[in-house]
């Protein structure tokens, strides 16, 4: 049996579970005093549930503190949205440049690799035209000796190149003299009004890498030359051309990473497409992209990366480009906007929601503050 003392130290360490219920008469009319009944759920939540002037105040707080005390709980709170929101922001920042430092690296890797495979061609190039018998044979008018020459020597695995698609002999006036494969309509034309063809007589290079041209013979196909002169101890007795269809080049861009539907393309000195997913060295005239605001960037020398919209399709996408170093050359990749940020969308959607949530809890919890720190002692 429990004492009135033990009693009375129970009734207090159950107090807060002891609920103000109104007690009812059998005819249901009610009650002069209200009846303590014992409950398991605390006072603060059951004071949503019960009229406030059958249910009466526990904290017994005027409107005026209850709303500063509200407000202490709504900016306590609020750290977790705010903490939330930062890191929001700082992954935003940390993956969007992530994904402009991967386009500009593909850019770089494509035109490092671009100029790697020029420059070897025009080694290539340089080799076939020092060979002594092929000088001997060009300095004594024997261009089809000298032609049989460069391509034999182009079959040895030391200069065999698989972009190569053809020499060219040219004399010392321009004139084509031999070429293997021979082709129908080249033989005896002239190359002496060609852009090369004045820089290496002059001997200002050593190597010339031309824009993008219909090629003279048959099939007229777009095609890439390197030209180096044939030299004797008297000077430039000729010119040997190493002819390259430009569908050659798609091979750089071909294997980028650019989702979808995106592509990269290439483009010459001024603006020309060499290598184009949509164009090909049999399309007939040469496509020009020099009103395009990143050719005209990267055949300024510069590189970098840009957001643009596309009215046409109406998306956006990052357009990145970068000069192939010592060619004028440039590379240009495309990208969906939608795509190249597939990733940073997903993480920053489910960050965006695990705010929303924090944010509602916090209102959440400073009502029911507000509810029960406002209402009204019974009498």
């Amino acid at each position: 049996m429990f004492s009135a003392r033990d009693k009375n130290n129970s009734l207090k360490t159950f107090a807060p579970f002891l609920l103000p219920i109104p007690k009812r008469d059998s005819n249901g009319g009610g009650e002069s005093r209200p009846a303590l009944r014992f409950s398991f759920t605390h006072p603060a939540v059951h004071c949503l549930w019960y009229n406030k002037e059958e249910m009466g105040a526990y904290f017994g707080m005027n409107k005026k503190q209850g709303v500063i005390i509200t407000a202490i709980v709504f900016l306590v709170l609020m750290i977790a949205p705010i903490v939330l929101m930062g890191f929001y922001y700082r992954t935003y920042n940390t993956l969007t440049t992530q994904e402009l430092t991967k386009e500009q690296t593909l850019s770089d890797i494509a035109s490092l690799a671009l100029k790697i495979r020029l420059d070897k061609l025009t080694v290539v190039a340089t080799s076939l035209a020092s060979s002594p018998q092929l000088v001997s044979d060009a300095k004594s008018g024997q261009w089809t000796a000298a032609a049989d020459v460069a391509r034999d020597l182009e079959n040895n695995v030391n200069f065999y190149d698989p972009f190569i698609d053809r020499m060219i002999i040219y004399d010392a006036s321009g004139t084509q003299q031999a070429a293997y494969p021979a082709l129908a309509g080249g033989l005896g034309t002239s190359a002496s009004s060609s852009s090369w063809y004045g820089v290496l007589l002059g001997g200002d290079q050593s190597s010339y890498v031309t824009n993008v041209a219909i090629r003279v013979s048959l099939p007229r196909i777009q095609v890439v030359n390197i030209v180096v002169p044939i030299r004797s101890a008297q000077g430039v007795i000729g010119f040997l051309v190493l002819q390259i269809p430009t569908d050659n080049f798609l091979e750089f861009t071909a294997d980028l990473s650019l989702g979808t539907y995106g592509f990269g393309y290439i483009v010459d000195p001024v603006g020309n497409i060499v290598a184009h997913p949509k164009f090909f060295s049999d399309n007939g005239s040469v496509v020009n992209y020099s009103s395009i605001p990143q050719v005209q960037k990267v055949m300024a020398g510069a590189s970098g990366s840009d957001v643009v919209f596309d009215q046409g399709d109406n998306e956006k996408s990052i357009i990145t480009y970068k000069p192939v170093a010592g060619y004028g050359w440039g590379i240009i990749t495309q990208e969906l906007y939608s795509e190249a940020f597939s990733t940073r969308s997903s993480i920053l959607w489910g960050l965006a929601i695990l705010i929303a949530i924090a944010v509602l809890v916090d209102i959440l919890i400073s009502y029911l503050v507000f509810r029960i720190t406002t209402l009204k002692k019974n009498d």
